[in-house]
């Protein structure tokens, strides 16, 4: 006879409604952000060891708008 199912684990608590108003505010910061990052990675191909610096983002920056990826409204100009 096959053992019984164990019991579920309880359910994680619920996230802070402050904290969920604040990443939704951000998101599309937050998924600019993700895009350089991953452009950097796409730069950084090849033998290492890579020194990431400011120049870095700043052509990732300029590489994804180039792509037709624009940066969200109100980011500031001088960090891209």
């Amino acid at each position: 006879m096959p053992k019984p199912r164990p019991p579920r684990p309880p359910a994680p608590p619920r996230a802070d409604p402050e904290l969920i108003r604040l990443v939704r505010e951000n998101w599309p910061l937050i998924q600019w952000r993700e895009a350089v990052s991953r452009e950097i990675g796409a730069m950084c191909t090849g033998k290492g060891p890579w020194h990431i610096t400011a120049d870095y983002y700043v052509r990732a920056g300029h590489n994804l708008i180039e792509k037709g990826i624009l940066p969200p409204p109100g980011f500031p100009e001088d960090k891209y």
